[in-house]
Parts: C-alpha cells; structure tokens; sequence
C-alpha cells in the first residue's frame, strides 16, 4: 500500500500557499473574533461510499475552517498589517515632503532645496527597503506556517488513508488539476475534526477495503 501516492506535498503546499498568501493581501480586513472562528461551519460531506479506493481533501476549507489554519491566517495578516502600515507612513512622509517642494521650493534659499532633495531621496530608498523586507518576511512566515501545517495535516491524511483502506489521498481547490469529483468523497471535515482534537477516530470505525 505504500507504493500508493497518499498526498503529493507539494501539491498541498501550493494550495495552502494560496491561501495564506491572499490572507496577506486582505490583511487590512477586519480578523474573526474568537467567537466567529469558533462558530465557523466544518463542512458535511455526502456519506462515505463504502467501496472507495481514493478520497480528496480541499486545503483551502481545511486551512479556513479548522483551529490551527485559522490561526496561521491570523499570523499572516497581523505580520503584513503591522509592515504595511510601515510603508503607508512613509509614503506619507514622502507625499508630504513632494508637496512642500512643490510649493515652498520658490520661497526658500537653494540649499535648502537640494537638502529636501536628499531627504526625498533617502526617504523613497528607504520605502523600497521597507516593501523588499515586508516581501520577504510574509514569505518567510508563511514558509513556516506551511511546513507546521503539513506537520500536523499529513499525517492525520495517511492515518485516514490507512483505516480506509484508501489507494490514494488528492487535493482539491487552489491550484488542482481535478475537473469533477464525487462530493461523498472529501475527507476535509475528518481531518478538521482530527486537526481541532473533536474525534479520536474515523466515523463509524471503518474497516480497511481488504478486510471487509
């Protein structure tokens, strides 16, 4: 059974790339207070069909829906929030400084100017150092983020693989080639449950297809 492919990493960690990475983008949206992260629905898929031999598990749900995803979306967005209001003071210094030259630069002596000059200068340098380190800081963070999920994902995946006595595990959602899936299929609310520690173990028990 090992021969089988259980979850392509890669293809998991695309999509919870994805994720996390729009997360940074919306990071000035308002973050889910506790009580709305934990009313947020685990989806309920159609009931297992007893012959399967492969199963599907969207990482976007499993990232939006479960304890631990909406954690690290919550990181994502605090991080890029705290850097992109970096950027937008200096860009503010900078409008300001562009609006007094333009407007004072006949009133005041030319040394005066070429130092105005120089401080829109360093101040434009440094707003490009500012948005390079926030790059580099959200993808090093959801680097992270990424690598501590899969810790905890991939496993619960091959456990679930194991006792259903399932063939192969696939992806869908953000960057999956799957055209059309049966819904009875989607593991991604057994491992919600298995990922937040609601369910020792897979509903009804079920026997591996060998065994049955």
């Amino acid at each position: 059974m090992r021969r089988f492919a259980v979850l392509t990493t890669i293809a998991f960690a695309t999509a919870l790339v994805a994720v996390l990475a729009v997360s940074a983008a919306n990071s000035r949206a308002q973050t889910p207070t506790p009580d709305a992260l934990q009313t947020s629905a685990v989806p309920q898929p159609a009931t297992f069909p007893a012959d399967a031999r492969i199963g599907f598990i969207d990482a976007d749900v499993v990232l939006s829906k479960s304890k631990f995803g909406q954690t690290s979306q919550a990181q994502m967005k605090e991080l890029a929030g705290k850097l992109d209001a970096q950027i937008a003071a200096r860009a503010k210094e900078i409008k300001d400084l562009q609006d007094r030259i333009q407007q004072q630069q006949a009133m005041v002596s030319e040394a005066i100017h070429r130092g105005w000059l120089k401080d829109l200068d360093r101040l434009t340098r440094e707003a490009e150092f500012l948005q390079e380190d926030r790059n580099l800081q959200v993808e090093q963070l959801n680097r992270e983020l990424v690598q501590a999920f899969e810790a905890k994902a991939l496993p619960l995946v091959e456990a679930i693989r194991n006792q259903r006595g399932l063939w192969a595990v696939f992806t869908v959602g953000q960057g999956s080639n799957v055209v059309a899936w049966h819904r009875g299929l989607d593991l991604s609310g057994e491992i919600i449950q298995r990922m937040d520690g609601s369910a020792v173990g897979v509903a009804a028990d079920p026997q591996p297809i060998g065994s049955r």
